[in-house]
């Protein structure tokens, strides 16, 4: 019996023009999250961690808080059995190090219909590194904020929902077309 050659399509980070983009900005960490994020990132200056939204009374509004960290039913309940616990993760930001970056996007597709997909870019932030992934200690004040990731068409959207912050404006990028194409073609 012969034995076949598996070859694998699988690029290597300095060819990924997504990565390298990211890493010429000075990112280092990604959080996946969705549209309906965005008005609370411009309102309080932050991305919160899940014990800092849950005392926030602003997130209860209209249904309460319809992003990923949220969402019922998406695994994520884990986070929210941790509150006030004391558990890294309810008490920061869950990220992946940019290399991980495609790790970010499972969170970001998670949504109703109305949402659509954001990956945030961070600067150094202090972490606590769990196995596969790193959580920020505490909140991520908008100062770390590197840029902040939309599909193309979806662009206007995010900059009303951003609109009362023009220097997180400033940050919106897009995603290359290629990295749509991979990661959020089930969308």
């Amino acid at each position: 019996m012969r034995c076949g050659v598996l070859k694998l399509d699988i690029k290597p980070a300095w060819e990924d023009p997504f990565y390298l983009q990211m890493r010429d900005l000075g990112v280092a960490y990604v959080h996946g999250t969705n549209s309906h994020a965005l008005e609370g990132i411009a309102r309080y200056r932050a991305v919160l961690s899940m014990e800092e939204i849950d005392v926030t009374s602003w997130f209860y509004r209209e249904g309460g808080l319809k992003s990923g960290e949220a969402s019922a039913g998406d695994g994520r309940g884990y986070t929210r059995m941790r509150l006030f616990k004391k558990e890294p993760i309810s008490c920061g930001v869950n990220m992946y190090d940019v290399l991980s970056y495609y790790n970010s996007m499972h969170y970001a597709k998670i949504g109703d219909k109305d949402a659509f997909p954001v990956l945030i870019g961070f600067s150094e932030v202090p972490v606590k590194r769990l196995s596969e992934h790193v959580v920020s200690i505490g909140g991520i004040g908008m100062d770390k904020v590197v840029a902040i990731y939309v599909p193309f068409i979806a662009l206007g959207r995010a900059q009303q929902l951003l609109k009362t912050n023009p220097r997180l404006i400033s940050k919106l990028r897009t995603f290359t077309s290629e990295c749509e194409k991979v990661h959020l073609q089930d969308r």
